[in-house]
């Protein structure tokens, strides 16, 4: 027999909940299975805030999950007893007397238990009122209530939800629960007497979001208080007399009036606050020196400064992304745990105030116009990640000695005409730099952790050099750009998509042949005059060469065992005998191709399911006989195919579009049982 400690080894190996097999083996072992995070027949053992319990789930329409639990908590006590169960809709109602019966059965067998009540969709809670006496949650949703009379004196009570009840109905009852510490009260437009809450002096945590309240003075006397969320209260102004809350620890007051924030200056536990979208706001006065605060969000906000900040040491993120007002980070200096800072579409015009912040990981100043430089950033040894994107920086040399830089997004940049800074960042792993007046990417060289790369529509760009060797590089984007070859790509190993679209200085594809992990490559509208780089590219699924109006063949393509995808149309292809071989091919794309007069290369494909040759220069599709898992021709508008030879015997062949085309209208297409759509 294995040992519990053996027992709780093998638990531990499984995802989702241990099978039964292994529970059955002891009592001990389901015990172990029960202390899994997806627990064991609806049991599980978990630890949280009041102490380890075995908790229950249940649905009223199933109690049998209840009583077919009883025999076994009954013998295991090691644990006390909470059951969750969920009542839905008016007809749940009917339920209850079971479940009655159920809790007086463990009462009778001597087992202490608890329930939480999530209850959504019923129109009162007296039907609930014996089960109440025993919750110590209830979680209403939905419910058209008008009285919260049965919660009051509920002993064993500790948390109220509601969310989107309608109905009206008055918070007094609440207060008489002596042991209620936690109220949340959303988007109910019925609720009255709120002010109620304030007198129960043990409240911890208090949500009434969507409240109909201009104030909140009503908690100054809730002095062990740690949770407030008043978000989306449009009519709250005032945040009242809170600086005595010496143990408040979050405040979240987003999308309301509130003016000021003065009254937060004494509460010296405050870690979290949230003002965002607070129209009114101009100032972050209030927060000065609160030496556990470590989160502020104050984004979409009138400030014009953040000066309050300085000296909360603790500091770790900083959000003030579309305070329009702000020109500035001064109060952010020297914030030596400051890890995260958001000004996107800010008015800050410049950061040199990070400069000092040692922690600093990530930095976002994109849609910062009137930025003209990352200077400040420079050195910083634990910066990860930088979103410059859509600003007005022109270099980004303030990067230099950022040696854990990671990830940079310069995309939109139209000021910023090189990528110096970037030069030797051994971690750096992706950069975006599209649409911007960048003439070379040189200073690339030597990151050689770098996977994707994207320069697309840097039209001053001409070359490539600076990726060669990079052996981790697994995606380029540099489309629309004037690059004229792929011969730096050369030694990129792991390289799995290629996005050379539009490059109309781009004559080949020389430079990928060989390439193993070459997935997909797109080359639409470009100046390739042939594919023949594509040569050995084993692992490749995909090719776009879309409006190729230079490419004459798709030799390059033969046998490439994995390939599913070719779009070709609107080109100068004259056949594709070359996709023969192509045992994964799955989609043909060869419309318009108007000297291509045959689908020769594709009979027997065996996974080809769609070929759309519409205005194509088709004279015949017997290069289709034998595809057995065609499912869709379009060969419309193809007034040179006369004959629908080589369609005939497909057994899964759905879809055929003969619109204008040549065929005449007495040809039938035989033996193809699963034909849905046939259009001449």
């Amino acid at each position: 027999m294995f040992s519990s400690q053996r027992i709780e080894d093998y638990v531990g190996y499984f995802t989702e909940s241990p099978p039964l097999a292994l529970a059955g083996v002891s009592s001990r072992a389901r015990q172990s299975s029960e202390h899994h995070k997806q627990g064991m027949l609806w049991c599980r053992i978990a630890s949280g805030n009041d102490g380890t319990r075995r908790i229950l789930n249940a649905v009223s329409s199933d109690i049998v999950r209840l009583e077919c639990s009883q025999w076994w908590v009954v013998r295991q006590r090691d644990y006390p007893l909470h059951v969750t169960i969920g009542f839905g809709g008016p007809e749940s109602l009917d339920d209850i007397p079971a479940v009655e019966d159920a809790s007086r059965q463990l009462s009778g067998n001597g087992v202490d238990h608890t329930f939480g009540l999530n209850i959504s969709g019923v129109g009162s809670l007296l039907p609930f009122a014996v089960l109440l006496q025993r919750s110590e949650e209830v979680n209403l949703k939905e419910c058209a209530v008008t009285s919260l009379q049965a919660l009051e004196r509920v002993d064993r009570l500790r948390k109220v939800v509601m969310w989107d009840c309608n109905g009206a109905f008055s918070l007094d009852p609440l207060v008489n629960s002596p042991n209620l510490t936690s109220v949340n009260i959303s988007y109910c437009d019925g609720a009255t007497s709120v002010e109620a809450v304030g007198r129960l002096r043990q409240l911890r945590e208090i949500t009434l979001r969507g409240c109909d309240t201009e104030t909140i003075d009503f908690l100054k006397g809730c002095l062990v208080l740690e949770y407030v969320d008043l978000s989306d209260s449009v009519n709250l102004t005032c945040l009242g007399r809170l600086s005595g809350l010496r143990k408040l620890k979050t405040i979240n007051v987003r999308f309301t009036r509130v003016e000021s924030i003065r009254d937060l200056s004494g509460c010296v536990a405050l870690a979290s606050v949230d003002v965002s979208r607070c129209g009114e706001l101009a100032s972050l006065d209030g927060l000065s020196g609160l030496p556990d605060l470590t989160t502020v969000n104050a984004s979409i906000t009138q400030i014009a400064h953040i000066r309050a900040l300085s000296g909360c040491a603790a500091l770790e993120s900083v959000d003030v992304s579309s305070c329009g007002r702000l020109i500035s980070l001064d109060g952010l200096s020297g914030l030596r745990n400051l890890k995260i800072v958001n000004a996107k579409a800010s008015g800050v015009e410049n950061i040199r105030d990070l400069s000092g912040c040692a922690a600093l990981e990530k930095v976002v100043v994109g849609d910062c116009g009137a930025l003209r430089s990352i200077d400040g950033l420079s050195g910083l040894q634990n910066l990860k990640i930088v979103n410059a994107s859509a600003s007005g920086i022109e270099n980004i040399r303030g990067l230099a000695g950022c040696v854990a830089l990671e990830e940079i997004s310069l995309s939109y940049c139209v000021n910023l005409t090189s990528l110096e800074g970037l030069s030797g960042l051994r971690n750096l792993k992706t950069v975006s730099a599209s649409i911007t007046q960048i003439t070379d990417i040189r200073a690339l060289g030597g990151c050689v952790a770098l996977e994707s790369v994207d320069v697309g529509r840097c039209e001053q760009l001409i070359s490539l050099e600076g990726l060669s060797g990079l052996s981790s590089l697994k995606m380029l984007r540099a489309f629309s750009t004037g690059i004229t070859d792929l011969q730096a790509l050369r030694g990129c190993v792991a390289l799995e998509f290629v996005d050379v679209g539009s490059c109309r200085a781009l004559t080949s594809l020389d430079g990928l042949s060989g390439m193993r992990e070459l997935k997909g490559v797109s080359a639409s509208d470009s100046g390739v005059e042939n594919i023949r780089g594509l040569r050995d590219c084993t692992a490749l699924e995909t090719v776009g060469v879309i409006n190729c109006s230079n490419l004459s063949s798709l030799d390059g393509l033969s046998g490439l065992p994995n390939l599913k995808i070719v779009h070709a149309f609107n080109s100068q292809i004259t056949n594709v005998r070359a996709l023969s071989g192509c045992v994964a091919l799955e989609s043909v794309a060869v419309a318009n191709c108007g000297l291509l007069t045959s689908l020769d290369g594709l009979s027997g494909l065996p996974s080809l399911k769609t070929v759309n040759a519409s205005g194509s220069g088709v004279e015949n599709i017997r290069g289709l006989a034998g595809c057995a898992a065609l499912e869709s021709v379009n060969v419309s508008g193809c007034g040179q195919l006369t004959s629908l030879g080589g369609l005939s015997g497909l057994l899964n062949l759905k879809t055929v579009n003969l619109s204008g085309s040549g065929v005449p209208i007495s040809e039938r297409l035989e033996g193809c049982p699963a034909l849905e759509s046939f259009i001449r």
